[in-house]
């Protein structure tokens, strides 16, 4: 895509006139929509195109409009709404997975949108898939080990008659192990 193109799609996008907004929004989509949905579909998604497409777009329209984005040289406008994109497929990737093994991280809670910026808030949520995806990577019940023991706050002593681990020891060590993989597995995620 052409540098002017850009330059007029953020010009619109940003104007206080709601046809100009408009005809920068058409110029998104135009620009955008098929390399988008092209990508969206080598990722095996298919069934969600559309959804994850008008998410993302409206994400990175936002964003423009919200001052989040800034143009930088040499940095096409596509490689930050790939961010977007991406964030947004893993959000439906790991709905499907977790549908299918139920984890439950939810990571379209509304509460998060207070977060302030779209940036800081996209951030939040690709951690949050990048999470979910790292603990459908272990067993059920080293997910649940996992679960009580973070999320509900319950102490390894307890875990111990639960899971079948015999003394605090064992306890301990399966999860520090566990606390392990997972950090590993976010770090390969680059988070």
């Amino acid at each position: 895509m052409s540098e002017k193109t850009e330059l007029k799609i953020l010009e619109w996008v940003t104007s206080p006139g709601a046809r100009e907004r408009e005809k920068g929004v058409e110029l998104f989509i135009k620009t955008y929509e098929n390399k988008a949905k092209s990508w969206i579909i080598k990722k095996g998604l298919k069934d969600f195109v559309e959804d994850i497409w008008m998410e993302a777009a409206h994400l990175m329209i936002r964003a423009i409009q919200a001052g989040a984005y800034q143009k930088m040289p040499g940095v096409e406008l596509y490689t930050y709404f790939h961010k977007i994109l991406s964030g947004v497929h893993s959000k439906y990737y790991n709905r499907e997975r977790k549908n299918k093994q139920n984890v439950e991280i939810d990571v379209t809670d509304e509460s998060l949108k207070e977060i302030n910026t779209p940036e800081s808030y996209l951030q939040l949520v690709e951690l949050l898939a990048a999470l979910e995806y790292c603990l459908l990577q272990l067993k059920p019940d080293e997910r649940e080990l996992l679960k009580d023991k973070i999320l509900k706050g319950k102490k390894l002593i307890d875990l111990v008659e639960k899971y079948n681990l015999k003394t605090y020891n064992n306890a301990k060590q399966k999860y520090f192990k566990l606390k392990k993989m997972l950090l590993n597995c976010l770090n390969t995620r680059e988070i």
